[in-house]
């Protein structure tokens, strides 16, 4: 009997990443990249999250350093092309997903929508979409260099 290959990482190979690092550490870029978006005045350029909760930040001018990597990659990016690189950077990892990984990671970490709902909209049972999650994670982290925080 034949055994297909999934277009997703297995179970053996997502295991051997550190899936919850690379969750918090993906959250921070995210969060970075809608920080450089808006310092920069690119929001009509790119289509990232929602930028509304950085009010804030733009009225001051601070970014929101709330964790190691994050005050880290900010202080690695003094410049603007270098913002732009990592923004441009960030997309390509986007884009180099698998069709139905993007849409996890951007109904996961972007649009922050529950689980279950997502399910339903990439029309899949709840251990599948943990598969596509988990592959998705692990590819963007990748793509990213985000293993080199961990």
């Amino acid at each position: 009997m034949k055994i297909k290959r999934s277009p997703y990482l297995s179970e053996e190979i997502s295991k051997q990443y550190p899936i919850e690092k690379f969750k918090g550490l993906i959250i921070n870029v995210i969060d970075i990249v809608e920080n450089f978006i808006l310092e920069l005045g690119d929001e009509n350029k790119y289509n990232s999250s929602s930028t509304a909760k950085y009010e804030e930040c733009i009225g001051s001018h601070q970014f929101s350093t709330t964790s190691k990597i994050e005050s880290m990659l900010i202080r690695m990016y003094d410049e603007e092309d270098k913002k732009r690189q990592f923004i441009d950077k960030y997309f390509k990892a986007l884009e180099s997903l698998e069709k139905t990984e993007r849409k996890v990671i951007i109904y996961t970490f972007i649009n922050c929508i529950e689980f279950e709902v997502i399910c339903e909209k990439i029309e899949c049972s709840p251990q599948t979409l943990s598969k596509i999650k988990k592959s998705a994670i692990v590819r963007f982290a990748l793509k990213l260099g985000l293993d080199k925080f961990v």
